[in-house]
């Protein structure tokens, strides 16, 4: 089962358009070779790119959502994250799952345990949904969140999917 899923996305609205087909082209392979010839820009170098997806499965109550919240904050300090290079960027977080107080509290525990102050300018580029009581789909999210260059979602099972 996943239960937490982290990707990144296009911020263009032809991306958000693409997003919304539901077959992929197929491609001859002199096609692709001339049509894509360099990889997306890396968002954790050496393990995701920009309009990847990430998944993060365990069982429950391993640990995922702190997982998820390092994650986070390395990325929005262009920290190394389990060693590898992060470029700094904006993230979202959207849970599903979890009381915004029990959010909150999690992000103190880890902004102490990375030595991170409450007061640092960097979180202002970490954006926090909860949508406990209220669900929407990728493309409405991806209306609000356009100069969001990660963003995680929680609990995926409950994300409307954007075909």
């Amino acid at each position: 089962r996943i239960v937490e899923m982290a990707f990144t996305y296009q911020t263009s609205r032809e991306s958000l358009q693409n997003m919304q087909n539901t077959v992929e082209p197929v491609f001859t392979a002199a096609e692709l070779l001339r049509t894509f010839t360099s990889l997306n820009e890396p968002v954790i170098d050496g393990l995701l790119r920009r309009t990847e997806v990430m998944n993060v499965v365990a069982a429950p109550k391993t640990g995922k959502s702190w997982f998820i919240l390092q994650l986070a904050y390395s990325l929005v300090k262009g920290w190394d994250f389990l060693g590898f290079p992060c470029k700094q960027c904006r993230v979202m977080i959207m849970d599903n799952e979890l009381h915004t107080s029990t959010i909150s509290y999690r992000m103190q525990k880890v902004c102490q345990s990375m030595s991170i102050s409450k007061e640092d300018p960097d979180l202002e580029n970490l954006s926090v949904n909860t949508q406990r009581f209220e669900r929407h789909s990728i493309p409405e999210i991806v209306k609000v969140a356009e100069q969001i260059k990660a963003l995680l979602l929680g609990n995926e099972r409950q994300i409307t999917p954007c075909l």
